[in-house]
């Protein structure tokens, strides 16, 4: 009874689907989400969430301390 050739194998499986995983994040990391319509507070952010940019509409400031 040899198990050998199938942990092999699955450690081998293991480590490809270790390698797309990566390589999905990094490709994730390089896309943009930001809304279609317009938003009272828009925010953008990439597949990593950072924030990018945040826009507030001005007349949700009017009156206020705009600092």
């Amino acid at each position: 009874m040899s198990d050998g050739p199938n942990l092999r194998n699955l450690m081998e499986t293991w480590q490809r689907v270790q390698e797309q995983l990566t390589q999905a994040k990094d490709a994730l990391g390089d896309k943009q989400s930001r809304p279609n319509r317009r938003r009272l507070v828009r925010c953008v952010v990439n597949g990593r969430s950072e924030v990018l940019s945040i826009t507030i509409e001005p007349s949700l400031m009017a009156g206020a301390d705009k600092r």
